[in-house]
């Protein structure tokens, strides 16, 4: 009679924490919906790792006019429209979500993101950006590694292919699509330089090298800041790399290889093409990309997340690289 009195007690109190202290996965067994906008990278990132949540998805249209868009059952959407569509998504659809994720850099220009503030600065919708490298593993070992040394450069080289399909091609060539360098993997490197708190904004551009200067998306481009800190991109390469390499004042050399693991390594920090695709399984950015949702689902005010603050930083920083590249033409 005891033991059953001990079994109903133990059993009851299980009930009430479970009411109290939901389980970490509830969110993710509850019936919820995340409107997607956009189908390019929502087809091939946004939506796969949605549902490896176990979340539903359903694609959206943001219309012209909010006026014609009605949400009903979603508390989250995700733009993942071309940037040029970012603002008016974000307007229109503003007091319509709970919480929306959209992708970098949120429009084309400084003053864009700037205006869009100043339209939205009473709403209570909760707006985080798309910059998940902030979520790679090897950011914290960078960070610790730059704050325990006196750094005298630092270069970041970004190396890819982008593909040769005519659809790829399209699109690196179209920089209100968001391709090229300029509105991809640029703003990523900047705001994770941002992030660690190495600040290229603080630190003027002396210089900017393209051989791709009539294509203004560009497909390589070198950002020198100073003597300090050089961004080596380009996706034209036939292997994949993307590494840190800090000199600390004393002559030492300590290069971070942002693309190797724990099962992946290579000694001279260069990969076959693929690796560095958000839709290969394997690739970092998706993995950045499921840790940064979960966290805006639970909790947006997350340091790591960034907000439309930190997204201005980086156009900023994009505008005055563009006007040095338009200027030298």
């Amino acid at each position: 009679m005891i033991v059953r009195k001990i079994q109903k007690f133990i059993s009851l109190a299980i009930l009430v924490s479970i009411c109290l202290f939901p389980p970490a996965n509830s969110f993710y067994e509850s019936d919820k919906t995340v409107d997607l906008a956009g189908k390019g990278i929502s087809v091939r990132l946004h939506e796969p790792i949605v549902k490896e949540l176990g979340l539903k998805t359903r694609f959206v249209r943001i219309p012209e006019n909010d006026s014609d868009f009605i949400n009903e059952n979603s508390e989250f959407l995700i733009v993942g429209t071309q940037p040029e569509k970012h603002i008016n998504c974000i307007l229109n659809s503003i007091h319509k979500y709970k919480k929306i994720l959209c992708e970098k850099p949120v429009g084309v220009s400084y003053a864009e993101i700037e205006n869009l503030e100043k339209l939205i600065e009473d709403s209570k919708t909760q707006i985080r950006v798309n910059y998940q490298l902030r979520f790679h593993p090897k950011l914290k070992e960078i960070s610790d590694f730059a704050r325990n040394n006196t750094i005298k450069t630092l270069k970041i080289s970004y190396m890819s292919n982008f593909g040769n399909a005519l659809a790829a091609q399209d699109w690196k060539n179209d920089m209100k699509t968001g391709g090229g360098i300029i509105y991809s993997i640029l703003p990523h490197i900047i705001d994770a330089i941002n992030f660690l708190e190495l600040n290229a904004g603080s630190k003027p551009i002396s210089q900017v090298e393209t051989t791709d200067e009539n294509n203004i998306p560009m497909t390589n481009i070198k950002v020198y800041f100073n003597s300090f800190m050089l961004i080596d991109l380009d996706v034209t390469q036939k292997f994949d790399e993307f590494t840190f390499t800090f000199v600390t004042d004393d002559g030492q050399e300590k290069v971070f290889d942002l693309i190797a693991d724990n099962e992946l390594f290579s000694e001279n920090h260069q990969y076959s093409n693929g690796y560095l695709l958000s839709k290969n399984d394997c690739s970092f950015w998706r993995k950045c990309f499921k840790n940064l949702l979960e966290t805006f689902f639970r909790d947006p005010d997350d340091c790591r997340l960034t907000t439309l603050a930190d997204a201005k930083k980086v156009l900023y920083t994009i505008d005055e690289i563009l006007k040095i590249v338009l200027n030298n033409q």
